[in-house]
């Protein structure tokens, strides 16, 4: 498993991450439906300190205030990008910041500040993540 980030996604086209939304409020909404990619099957705990996203093969820190996460410290946009640029972590040195469509497909909906929970730990509301290059 030294390929992740590098391959093209592995959930088909069509196949959409769930919001994490269980509530219904309305007949119809996505609480009604609760449709898309599994939660049980959705992350790999690399043993590594990160994570892999199994629909979109993406790799994560595991721990947001580690090393893969600034030590929890803050960045602004150009701190974030040579941080990530210089980071060595868990056998990786090609990380990168997410770009748009990446970071909010970890969220989950039917959790607040921060919307991200297991098997992440020590999420913050206001990082940015690091991943390795696709």
């Amino acid at each position: 498993m030294t390929d992740f980030g590098r391959r093209p996604p592995v959930a088909a086209p069509n196949v959409l991450l769930k919001t994490g939304q269980t509530t219904t409020y309305r007949t119809g909404d996505d609480g009604y439906y609760e449709k898309g990619w599994e939660d049980g099957d959705r992350f790999t705990d690399n043993g590594d300190g990160t994570i892999t996203d199994n629909a979109t093969n993406l790799m994560w820190p595991k721990d947001w205030t580690g090393l893969g996460g600034n030590s929890g410290n803050k960045l602004n946009w150009n701190g974030c990008i040579d941080y990530a640029e210089a980071l060595d972590f868990a056998g990786n040195d090609d990380w990168r910041l997410p770009n748009a469509i990446e970071s909010p497909s970890l969220m989950n909906f039917s959790l607040s500040n921060p919307a991200l929970g297991a098997p992440f730990t020590n999420v913050l509301v206001t990082f940015f993540i690091l991943l390795p290059l696709t």
